[in-house]
């Protein structure tokens, strides 16, 4: 008997043995700074997973880990769809998608959504500088919560200077995180990966 899961990886059953499901690559993409920037703007496109051996782009058919998007990628302004296949070492494979959006954000207020932030390098291993490109001073709570929206570490409410960067050291476990910048005009969210 051959089993098969979700992500086509498959199993055998001869006699009394026992069914090995094998892993999936479990990847997600991470878009830093943000899935949403300024024309101008370039956008990291991380794509996680656990032992994987290959990975497969598209558009634009790279095969890295991690590809950089601009307009000149996308051709324009717009919101775009970028997709990623994994396969691992057992032969696993998953595909995952991300819409990534560039603007044109001439004239506008600046409100922390529309405020270009990093988190260098990403992936860390919770060690790492954020950088916030903002244009005024402005108050800030700053907190990291998890893929089950939990807080895992906060920093309390200060005002930052213009172009802020300090650095974070938040002893987490490998996975996936959110830092998260609030305002009182708003909150802009980062997405990033511990994998050290």
């Amino acid at each position: 008997m051959t089993v098969t899961d979700a992500y086509g990886c498959a199993g055998t059953l001869t006699g009394n043995a026992s069914i090995e499901v094998k892993p999936s690559p479990g990847i997600d993409i991470v878009a830093t700074p943000n899935d949403t920037v300024c024309a101008g703007q370039t956008i990291l496109l991380y794509a996680g997973g656990t032992n994987v051996t290959s990975y497969q782009w598209t558009p634009g058919g790279a095969t890295a880990s991690q590809i950089q998007v601009d307009t000149t990628t996308t051709g324009g302004l717009g919101t775009f769809v970028f997709h990623v296949s994994a396969i691992n070492n057992v032969g696993c494979s998953q595909e995952e998608s991300l819409s990534v959006t560039f603007r044109d954000c001439t004239g506008m207020t600046e409100l922390i959504s529309q405020v270009p932030v990093m988190i260098i390098p990403n992936p860390n291993n919770g060690r790492f500088f954020l950088k916030i490109n903002n244009t005024q001073a402005m108050d800030v709570a700053i907190n990291i919560t998890n893929i089950h929206d939990q807080i895992v570490w906060r920093a309390g409410k200060k005002t930052i200077g213009i172009n802020h960067q300090q650095e974070i050291r938040a002893d987490i476990p490998k996975g996936f995180y959110f830092l998260n910048l609030m305002t009182d005009a708003g909150t802009s969210t980062v997405k990033f990966v511990v994998s050290e």
